[in-house]
């Protein structure tokens, strides 16, 4: 019995302009029998030996199908394409604390699973505690290296986590690792949580103004003064330097570091950036610093200065600003990421390496389900992708 929907099928993407061979190779690669192909495509082109019925469509074969071609098309994009390298990374470390003043030696295994090598990744950390950035370092290695490692020195006792980054190409790859850094006694500093007597003395600091107080801080800010006579309580005058610290206003100028006694600590997180806080100590509340596109020289860069500036510019202001860069490479790359943000081909056309326009014109495509663009590809396995995912979407249109 003739399959009604592999004869509608050939007759409708045969209309389109795909000739009869690439939809036979096509429908066999997703599990038909040849031979009902073959019927398939001589009904469809010999009307007159088929008796016309209407068949049910199985909803079952449909599904099976259309998850056959899913898993075909991604390995078909992914994996057919040499260019489409890819990296795995992970971290471990077989310290799960350290004592302060201590090194943790961070291992950082890369699996390169794509089919090339002959790209370099750099690989960088940033040693976070509560959410500020304390040190970094980076080092450029094989994707083939295996594994390498970092040595790690926090200088504070908490939790730290170590943000591990791998770019290369147009890729990033992440990963993490958390550990504490406990008190060690007898360093001579008196860390937070620690006993130890040899480390921390007695502190006679209480906040609490009183007679012959042996903490005189403790009387110098307008604190409560608590006699020995039970006499009313003295409030204190508050001691405001010079500069204006002291009287209890967080003014512009001033900070938890310059004037702790008006201003509180900051936060990471908040929202706020504040003035001890920085893109590089508290990336969730401070945008990347202000910096022309001629200043900068990686992909992740371009990227991150193409959706900050997107908040307060136009596509098109950027777009001017691109054109305006002296590096063919970088210029390019600030092209294809503005397409990528905007959903727009037309930033596409703008670039000048023909490996990268494929490659955003594809990215376009399926993005935005707008294969015509597919006609513009100019790499024949390139095209052959943008046409089967092209394929994809118009098979799953017409099942859906």
């Amino acid at each position: 019995m003739v399959n009604q929907k592999l004869v509608d099928y050939v007759q409708k993407y045969h209309a389109k302009g795909y000739d009869l061979q690439t939809l036979k190779n096509f429908l066999v690669k997703q599990g038909y029998p040849i031979s009902e192909v073959n019927e398939a495509i001589s009904t469809a082109y010999n009307p007159h030996t088929y008796n016309n019925k209407k068949f049910l469509i199985i909803i079952s074969a449909a599904v099976v199908m259309i998850v056959s071609i899913s898993a075909f098309l991604m390995l078909s994009f992914y994996l057919s394409d040499e260019d489409y390298s890819k990296i795995v990374i992970s971290s471990f470390s077989e310290q799960k604390s350290i004592q302060k003043g201590q090194a943790l030696n961070l291992k950082v295994f890369i699996n390169n699973i794509g089919s090339t090598s002959d790209y370099s990744v750099d690989l960088s950390y940033d040693l976070k505690l509560s959410g500020f950035s304390e040190d970094s370092g980076s080092k450029v290695v094989s994707p083939d290296v295996g594994e390498t490692t970092f040595s790690i020195n926090p200088s504070k006792v908490g939790r730290y986590t170590v943000e591990v980054l791998a770019t290369y190409e147009e890729n990033i790859e992440r990963t993490s690792y958390s550990f504490t850094v406990i008190p060690k006694c007898g360093d001579g500093d008196c860390d937070e949580n620690e006993d130890c007597e040899e480390d921390c003395e007695v502190n006679l600091c209480n906040e609490i103004c009183e007679d012959n107080d042996p903490c005189p801080s403790d009387c110098d800010f307008g604190v409560i003064d608590n006699t020995i006579n039970d006499t009313p309580p003295v409030v204190r005058p508050p001691v405001v330097r010079e500069d204006g610290c002291g009287n209890g206003v967080c003014e512009s100028g001033e900070s938890f570091i310059t004037c702790s006694l008006d201003c509180e600590a900051p936060v990471c997180g908040n929202t706020v950036c504040e003035v001890s806080e920085s893109y590089y100590n508290c990336e969730a509340d401070c945008p990347l610093p202000s910096r022309s596109l001629q200043e900068l020289t990686s992909e992740f860069q371009i990227n991150k200065y193409v959706v900050d500036n997107l908040k307060s510019k136009s596509a098109a202001e950027i777009a001017k600003e691109c054109s305006g860069l002296d590096n063919s490479n970088i210029k390019d790359a600030c092209y294809n990421h503005l397409s990528k943000n905007t959903n727009s081909s037309y930033y596409c056309t703008l670039i000048s390496n023909q490996e990268m326009k494929d490659n955003c014109y594809i990215d376009y495509a399926y993005s935005v389900n707008d294969y015509e663009v597919c006609n513009e590809v100019v790499d024949g396995r390139r095209k052959e992708t943008c046409d089967t995912f092209r394929l994809q979407y118009e098979l799953l249109k017409a099942y859906s």
